[in-house]
């Protein structure tokens, strides 16, 4: 995490900074915390046009893009673990991958691997927020705080996705065996 991408996250557990710092999928992070395979719920998946420019993915007003928000949760437990939204620029990921976000139940980082597509991820920010309308899915109060953390994957030097991923403060803070 760089400068300026701290906003009140110097309370977090180890576990907790690994999730928010690390440039791989988390998917595989939250397997080997919980001890059991992750599954994505669907909660959204939606073509749109921006309406304006977007920054992040360095897109102009009118390009289309694939806004799809899930849930990562146990397989076996049902425990939600972590809410994600992401952002695909469509003019820049080949159609395949997004028919495979859009048929499957796989994870976005899964189906890049996969794809075995050359990404990096950039860290935009990571802080701390109350979970609002997210807090839902995990039973928590709108107020509860959530730590949340929006990056970017990158090929050839654009942005592809820009993904949002947010849990709980309350989680991850022990290890279990």
């Amino acid at each position: 995490m760089g400068v300026g991408h701290d906003r009140g996250t110097t309370s977090l557990t180890r576990f907790q900074r690994m999730l928010v710092g690390t440039d791989g999928t988390v998917t595989h992070l939250l397997e080997a915390y919980a001890g059991e395979p992750m599954e994505v719920v669907k909660l959204l998946q939606e073509l749109e046009t921006l309406d304006d420019v977007d920054p992040e993915l360095d897109l102009a007003a009118g390009e289309k893009v694939l806004r799809r928000r899930v849930v990562l949760r146990g397989r076996h437990s049902g425990n939600s673990l972590l809410h994600a939204e992401a952002l695909v620029a469509l003019s820049r990921v080949e159609p395949g991958f997004v028919d495979t976000l859009v048929t499957t139940e796989k994870p976005l980082g899964i189906v890049l691997a996969e794809r075995r597509a050359e990404t990096f991820r950039e860290i935009l920010t990571v802080g701390l927020e109350p979970a609002g309308p997210v807090g839902g899915h995990f039973g928590l109060d709108p107020t509860a705080a959530v730590v949340a953390r929006t990056y970017r994957i990158v090929a050839d030097g654009r942005p592809l996705i820009v993904v949002t991923e947010k849990f709980p403060e309350a989680f991850f803070r022990s290890v279990p065996a």
